[in-house]
Order: C-alpha cells, then structure tokens, then sequence
C-alpha cells in the first residue's frame, strides 16, 4: 500500500514500479477529495478512499485493511524515494521472524518512522478493536507503533 497525499504523483508511480517488480500487488491510499487526481493512474481496485472517522494516515491504513482483514499490509509512503530502504531487506526479515511482532517499521537512530514497514493483520485487528472500544485517543501512527509489538529495523541500502 502506498500511504499518499496529492503531492508527488511522479513518486507514487515510481514506488508502484519497483514494487510491482517484487511482485507485490499495490495499491494507493488518498483521501476522498482526491480520488479524481489518482483515477487516470490506478484502476478502480487499486484505489482506497481513506476512512473519514479515523485521523490520516491511519485512516488510510485501516480503509485498506478492512477490505483485507486477514492480510498484512506493506506500507510505503510517498517520500520513499528520499528514504535509504532496502525493501527486500525488510521483506526478507518479516518473513524471518513471522508471528513475532505486530508491526515491523524502519528506524533511524533508534526512532521509529510509520511510513516504510509491514503491519501485520493481528495488530491491525488489534488497532481496530482499541478504536471500536473508545480506548484509542492518540491516532498518529508513531503513537500505535509505541503501544504495539514493533520491531524497528535499521534497512539501509
């Protein structure tokens, strides 16, 4: 899933590419004012309209995990390009450690980033049952990786 707002079209595409190349099927996440701006692009499938209940980016994760609750989601936000990610890398060590972790996320220095990682349809699950029960006030991304199983992997290329 690449996570992405109107701004750098250019860079989505390119992130589609090489994702594509690791056959991994992608789709894009928006906000609702701009699904026309992505329709000559992407096909109606691979289109997800963020939740309007849930704060961004959120929002866009969880619009694509309800379509595919028993699936974990490859995100990619659209400054990937300007992030030093080895994705196979990432790949190769979630399936290495399969069922360890909620979320595997990159680090840098010891921080987590929410834009280039795996989360996994249990935390997922987990994320969504917090948000129907009230229990979740802070919707940032950095905050669900801090109450999550995260494993922060330092993937550089």
């Amino acid at each position: 899933m690449v996570n992405s707002g109107r701004n750098g079209l250019n860079d989505i595409l390119s992130i589609k590419g090489k994702l594509e190349q690791l056959n991994i099927p992608v789709v894009v996440s928006i906000q609702k004012d701009d699904k026309e701006y992505y329709a000559d692009h992407f096909l109606p499938n691979e289109i997800f309209i963020a939740l309007e209940s849930v704060e961004w980016p959120l929002a866009g994760l969880l619009s694509v995990h309800t379509q595919f609750t028993e699936s974990d989601i490859l995100v990619v936000n659209e400054n990937f390009q300007n992030e030093d990610v080895d994705l196979v890398k990432l790949i190769d060590t979630y399936q290495e450690k399969a069922g360890e972790h909620d979320f595997l996320v990159c680090q840098k220095e010891s921080t987590l980033t929410s834009g280039v990682g795996i989360y996994t349809a249990e935390g997922l699950s987990k994320i969504v049952s917090l948000l129907s029960a009230g229990l979740l006030e802070n919707q940032q991304l950095t905050h669900i990786l801090e109450i999550g199983n995260t494993l922060g992997l330092e993937i550089n290329n």
